[in-house]
Parts: structure tokens; sequence; C-alpha cells
């Protein structure tokens, strides 16, 4: 399952999630989860749940591998680093600011501040002054519509605090709104971009559960998502119904391909709109004529006239390297942020993993187009972070837990004394560094609030962790 921010799915319980924060892949708690890991015992678990978390890891590795290889994962990346570099000067003013005591009050998110006219604003306040006293806030230009992405990453330290901060506000917004393009896809088409990603993993999952549980756990797991998450399959269904269905492996390498397409502004680039073409011209030819799997990509791009997707993979490769040389500018340049030695550090890796990625399909695409051989060559491919979390408002004691094998991202000690946890860390080999990951998710997640989703929308970890830097400042739920 992939989720992005407010972007929400019709499902089966779901055991896993990958929503780019956290580059990695994150399994969620369950009753056959906790009895996997040794947290509880195995009572009740149906024989979906026992299909779906037994291959619900290759659904969900097959997410972080489509996030590394595609055009547009390395730009959502890019961007999302953008801001949160951006986010960061913005709090380094802030709390000079607050501790100047030249404001005391910040409205949460600025996006929809940032949005309001002066009128609106001062009509938002005036009952908040009544109830608290006089509030000084920090200036946040209008920017009824931030537009495309234009703005670098501010400078840290260099203006004063009050400029700064407005400086920083603007950038983190305008940075917002190229994350806004390369996230959220308005599908014009009979299925989502959401539906292609979902469908290759899906039928990843799918071949696992056929080849390593037999045709009982393919039929469970294909019933139950096909009843309760129709999302899963309807790219799939698409091609069948189009296409006439030429086997799993093309349907999957179309998926695949459909993904992997050059990243522009505008909704033509999306992987629901190359889908939607292919299946179309596919249904014109009245088929496909034998060929190897070496061969799709070509065929599939001069069957919608798109630009050469292999290319467009490289070229986002070249892109992410200069990216990353003008991160570690910016991390050498302002040596006292721990946190942009740990962006730096986060994103040298994923460029080395896309490298390896990139090369292996480049190499053998049939390892990546089809799924049984992508299942097999899977140990070839970057491995990522693992990340474990409870369902809201239930943590999980961790004493029972190998301490040498997982670690706590987010958690306490209750009255008893013991840890219990939201959220832990596997600590195994990846390509990724699992510390470096959660801390930059718990970053991402804050400049989500701070930007976009509000206080409402926060989960308390989060919250916690902006009321911290912030101790003295109140902060202003801004609603639509």
């Amino acid at each position: 399952m992939t989720v992005e921010p407010d972007l929400g799915e019709e499902s089966a319980p779901h055991f896993g999630s990958f929503d780019g924060r956290f580059i990695g892949v994150t399994l969620n708690l369950s009753p056959a989860s906790e009895a996997a890991f040794g947290l509880t015992a195995a009572d009740n678990v149906s024989k979906f749940e026992e299909a779906a978390f037994a291959t619900v890891l290759s659904h969900e590795v097959r997410h972080f591998h489509d996030f590394l290889i595609s055009p547009r994962g390395s730009v959502v990346l890019r961007r999302r680093i953008s801001e949160a570099i951006n986010c960061l000067s913005l709090l380094v003013h802030a709390r000079r600011l607050a501790a100047a005591k030249a404001i005391n009050a910040l409205p949460v998110p600025l996006g929809r501040w940032a949005a309001m006219d002066a009128a609106a604003r001062d009509e938002y306040l005036k009952p908040l002054i009544q109830l608290v006293g006089p509030l000084a806030l920090p200036d946040i230009p209008f920017l009824p519509q931030a537009g495309r992405l234009t703005a670098r990453p501010s400078n840290l330290p260099e203006q004063s605090d009050a400029t700064g901060f407005t400086s920083a506000a603007t950038a983190s917004l305008l940075c917002r709104a190229g994350l806004h393009h390369a996230l959220w896809e308005a599908d014009d088409w009979p299925i989502s971009s959401q539906d292609v990603r979902e469908g290759i993993a899906f039928t990843i999952q799918r071949q696992e559960a056929w080849s390593a549980f037999g045709e009982e756990a393919y039929a469970v797991l294909t019933d139950r998502v096909a009843s309760h998450s129709p999302s899963y399959l309807r790219a799939y269904d698409l091609w069948v119904f189009l296409a006439r269905d030429l086997g799993t492996d093309l349907a999957c390498g179309a998926m695949t391909w459909a993904n992997m397409g050059a990243y522009f502004e505008g909704e033509e680039s999306s992987p629901a709109a190359r889908f939607s073409k292919l299946c179309i011209a596919v249904k014109r030819l009245g088929g496909l004529p034998s060929m190897a799997p070496s061969d799709w990509v070509a065929v599939f791009d001069l069957l919608i006239n798109a630009e050469d997707t292999a290319a467009a993979v490289d070229t986002q490769l070249q892109e992410d390297k200069i990216f990353l040389t003008s991160l570690m500018k910016k991390r050498d340049d302002n040596g006292g942020y721990p946190l942009l030695g740990e962006m730096v550090k986060l994103f040298s890796q994923f460029v080395d993993a896309k490298q390896k990625i990139v090369a292996n399909f480049l190499n053998d695409p049939a390892s990546y187009l089809c799924p049984l051989p992508y299942l097999e060559s899977v140990d070839r491919l970057p491995t990522p972070p693992i990340r474990l979390i409870t369902t809201p408002g239930n943590a999980v004691d961790v004493g029972p837990l190998n301490k040498a094998a997982l670690s706590v991202q987010h958690g306490w000690t209750n009255a008893e004394g013991d840890i219990v946890a939201t959220e832990l860390l596997l600590l195994r080999a990846s390509d990724i560094d699992p510390h470096c990951a959660g801390v930059l998710s718990d970053f991402f997640r804050i400049s989500d609030i701070l930007m976009d989703e509000g206080v409402r929308d926060l989960d308390e970890g989060a919250l916690r962790s902006l009321r911290e830097v912030f101790p003295s400042v109140r902060l202003l739920n801004v609603i639509d």
C-alpha cells in the first residue's frame, strides 16, 4: 500500500505501507505480525491474515523499489528535502524570535494562513485574542496561489530573524507547491496512478503467495482484496479488459513501464495516463506480437509516442547526483546543523541504491518487469529499512523484544516502568540506514504539519516534537 499525505485507501486491514516520508518499508503490527515478532501469542489469526502478513513484505519492498527507479520518486524526494531545508531555516529563525519574545504564536499550517488575506486573518484572530490576550505572529506573506516550484533552499543563519523567517516561509510554501505537483496526480482516466502502483505491488504479492504457499493462499488473498480493496486490481482488470489478457508478465511489465515514465508537470506524464493510453493502443492493435521482455519498454514507448523511458530513468539518476553535490555544499556551508548531515547521508544512499537498481534493470529487464524473475532476483536489489508501527492508540510492550534486532523509534515508559512503543525500527543490513530514515521521516512529518496538514491531522509524536521546539509559542490551528 502506498500512502501519500491526505491520500486514503478503501481497504481490508492493511499490513504494510510505503508513504514516501520514511524511505523504506512500514509494517503495521497486527495479531499476525505481533505473533511473528514474538510480541503476542498467535490466537484467532485468519487464513487471510496469515497469507497477507506472509507476503506483505514483497508487496511493500516492491513499492520501495518502484519509488527508487521511477523518475517521479526522485523528484518527490528532492523536493521534499528542499522543503525540509527551508523548514529547518524557518524553525531556527522562529525559535530565535520566540526567545526574544518577538512572537508568541504560530499559525499551523502555514499554507492555509498564507492563503488568507488580511481581513480573513483579522477575523480569525479576533476571538482568539479576546480569549487568550495579545498574539504576536511572524510575518507570513499573502500567497493565495504559491504556483510552481521556484524556490531554492534559503540561507540558514545569514539574515535577521524576522526577515529570515519570512524568506524561509515563502521558500517553504513554494517548495510545498512543487511537491504537490509531483504528489497529486489529478488523473482524468478510468484508473488512478495509485491504482497502477498498487497493481504492480499486488501482482508481485500474489505471485509470492502462489509460489511460496500454493493456490489456496493465492485465492484467499485475491478474493479478500477483490471485495475489500478493488483499487489493487483496477489496473490489472483494465489490462485484461482492453488488452485481452496477454498474461500476468505482460500486465506487470506494462504497469511497471507506466510508473517509470519521464516526469514533467502535467497529467500526461502520470502512470495512469501512460497505462491507459497503452491499454487503448493494444486494444486497437488487437493484441501484441510475441516478443522478449527486453523489447517491451521500447515497444510500449513507440505505441503511445512516449519519451524514451530507459533514458528518462538514467536522466533522473544524473539529476540526483547533481542535487547531491548541491546538498553536500549546503551541509558544508552550514556545518552547525546535524540534520543537514542526515539529509546528505540519506540522499547519498538513495543515489547509490538507485544506481544499483537502474543498472540491474538495464542489464536484465525481465528481472524487474516480470513477477517471478523479480522475486527470484530480489536479493540483488537494494534492501530497504523496515519500520514497525502499531495501530493508533495501541502501543506495544517491547519487553519481549530482541534488543539487538529492534530499536524504539517512538515510545515511552508507562506507570509500571515498562517501555511501550508506537514505532520500532528493525535493525538489519539495508541500503538505507534505518536510523537516518527514521530521523528524516520525523522531520518530513513536521514539515507536512507546518506547511500543509495542520494540528488536526497530526500524530501525537510529531506534535510533541513540534511543541518541544516552541515551548512558549501557541500553535494556532488554522482550519479551512
